[in-house]
């Protein structure tokens, strides 16, 4: 959800900082930090200098149209060990893309 920037996903992420879990707390940190740094002034900029405004948009609404599924994913697994959950993870990454392709 960090990847995406995916603002919705902060309350959920949030939740999650103090799970009994280490990767899970260390996951959900970094993916907090990055959608703030993205909406920041300085992570506009950046994304600002490496994109244009035609693929930046295309990128955009692929992403949000992926985030619902990201969102369901997360909470799906989020009971169960890490290890079981990356096989989810991987094939909707794998469906991004494909859309992307």
């Amino acid at each position: 959800m960090g990847a995406i920037s995916l603002t919705a996903s902060l309350s959920v992420l949030k939740g999650y900082l103090n799970d009994s879990n280490r990767t899970v707390r260390e996951t959900c940190d970094i993916a907090i930090a990055k959608i703030e740094w993205d909406r920041s002034e300085e992570g506009q900029r950046h994304l600002a200098s490496i994109t244009t405004e035609p693929q930046f948009a295309a990128v955009s609404a692929l992403l949000r149209a992926t985030a619902s599924l990201t969102l369901t994913i997360f909470r799906i697994y989020t009971s169960v060990d890490l290890h079981p959950r990356l096989p989810a993870s991987l094939q909707a990454r794998g469906e991004l893309r494909q859309c992307l392709a």
